[in-house]
This record gives C-alpha cells, structure tokens and sequence, in this order.
C-alpha cells in the first residue's frame, strides 16, 4: 500500500512529482485496485467460513 505520509506530501508539494499528474493518477490507481483486492478477498474468505461442509 502507499505510504500515507509520501502521499500527503506529494499532494502538498505537487513539484515534487517528477512524473507529475500521470505519476500521481497512476499511484491512486494501483492503490484503489489493491485496497478493492483486499476487500474482495476479506468478503471471500468470510463467505468461506459461512459454508457447511458437504459429506462425500
């Protein structure tokens, strides 16, 4: 995940992006898709547990 305190600075003191708005949108992105990933394996893993066993 990104590190919060880098982030809050980029944001702060934009010239400090050397890759500039694409390098930013590009972090935010990466970041959302994991954070989204994490969530659906969370939800996954719960259902998981929610199911009974079948006998063979």
């Amino acid at each position: 995940m990104a590190d919060a305190d880098q982030l809050r600075r980029a944001l702060l003191s934009p010239q400090l992006l050397t890759g500039g708005a694409p390098e930013l949108e590009a972090t935010l992105g990466a970041e959302a898709w994991l954070r989204d990933l994490e969530h659906h394996d969370a939800r996954h893993d719960a259902q998981e547990k929610d199911v009974a066993p079948t006998s063979p």
